[in-house]
């Protein structure tokens, strides 16, 4: 799936959210500017990996694949 070096930087920007949401939320009560300044973040770093590994959805299980049956079960219920 992913280097290593992709896999670490993925952790390290997971935690530096969760530490930096503790700051910004508890310590300088700016809560809204960082979910905003969070998303835009969080979404830079989805494409830039979908764009260097098309099949990362997929290996997430997030592909088409079982997408109808999943739609049909719904459905139902």
């Amino acid at each position: 799936m992913a280097d290593p070096r992709a896999r670490r930087a993925d952790l390290a920007l997971l935690l530096a959210t969760g530490a930096l949401h503790l700051l910004f939320e508890n310590v300088l009560r700016a809560k809204g500017p960082f979910l905003a300044v969070a998303a835009v973040v969080w979404t830079v770093w989805l494409a830039r990996r979908l764009r260097r590994e098309p099949g990362l959805l997929r290996a997430w299980g997030l592909g088409t694949m079982d997408l109808g049956p999943a739609l049909l079960a719904g459905v139902v219920i």
